[in-house]
């Protein structure tokens, strides 16, 4: 198979976002291709080739709600794109099918970073250095998750306590590096997955990485300190979380680090310069980096994200 530049721009999609549906490749690499048809020979192909790998389960996008099977990249996509570029970071990307019963949250956390990507092509200031999915590995053969995963953190101690990011990301504005982690919620409420349990869950890992700086691993070029985005549906239900937030001891659970946004606040023109991120302190909502001067949009650079 004669492997084209379009091919190659699907490779490094799903290198760089996991899971995507056909709609989403379209919407990415093939925009002109309005009844989908291009998009879908190309994926055929690739997946008869063995370079991605296509999960049978049915799976609705939270762009467009219609229920269609994904794509991941394939052990021999991931080779290729190693001896293509020469980066061994590529290595790094997984390629095993997930659980079904994980797909529809792997497909908003696509959805989250395509946004990001949508919003850093708009402007020319902020520059997205890193991207790492929760299933992104540092040493494959490892059974252990914490040294499997790149994102993955155990402490010692009883009880154990354990940091399990769904993605972590570097943002450079003018020289300074800001490292975040993010938690996305799909849940609002409403099945019983409670706020207070959610807090209780989440904040020890973090407090515990920020008080040994482990952070650092991840992100060696960061600044001091950093992060954690936790995303939800709503308003209404970032509220609760918030609150909930409130109640735990600042200084023991590092509620400071905290920033809570709706998803249905989060769109190209707010992800980075509009104020819907809101610290776990009463005060206003703020960007989600402070004195950035986002230029006029339809000034486009390219990404600094390396490695996918």
């Amino acid at each position: 198979m004669v492997i084209t530049k379009r091919d190659m721009l699907v490779l490094q999609a799903l290198a760089r976002c996991h899971i995507l549906n056909r709609a989403q490749v379209q919407r990415l690499l093939f925009p002109r291709d309005k009844n989908g048809c291009v998009t879908r020979r190309r994926l055929a192909a690739l997946t008869k080739a063995g370079l991605i790998r296509r999960h049978s389960a049915l799976v609705a996008s939270s762009y467009d709600g219609a229920p269609a099977p994904v794509y991941i990249l394939g052990p021999k996509g991931r080779e290729h794109l190693v001896g293509a570029t020469g980066d061994d970071r590529f290595l790094h990307k997984p390629v095993h099918l997930p659980h079904p019963l994980h797909l529809r949250h792997h497909m908003a956390i696509a959805e989250l970073h395509m946004l990001l990507d949508a919003a850093i092509a708009e402007q020319t200031e902020i520059i997205l250095e890193d991207w790492f999915n929760e299933t992104d590995t540092v040493n494959a053969d490892d059974s252990d998750p914490s040294q499997h995963y790149r994102l993955f953190t155990k402490f010692e101690g009883d009880p154990v306590v354990s940091c399990a990011p769904d993605a972590g990301f570097l943002l450079n504005l003018a020289g300074r590096r800001a490292a975040f982690y993010l938690e996305l919620e799909r849940g609002d409420g409403s099945r019983g997955t409670g706020a207070r349990q959610l807090a209780e869950q989440k904040s020890p890992g973090y407090a515990e990485l920020a008080r040994r700086r482990l952070y650092l691993k991840h992100f060696p070029g960061a600044d001091d300190e950093f992060g954690v985005l936790l995303v939800v549906p709503n308003s209404q239900r970032r509220e609760t979380v918030r609150r909930a937030f409130q109640k735990k001891d600042p200084a023991t659970f590092r509620t400071d680090l905290w920033r809570f946004a709706a998803m249905s606040d989060l769109t190209v023109e707010t992800i980075l310069r509009g104020e819907v991120f809101y610290r776990c302190e009463d005060q206003a909502p703020g960007p989600l980096l402070a004195g950035a001067r986002v230029s006029t949009p339809g000034t486009t650079t390219r990404s600094g994200e390396r490695g996918g």
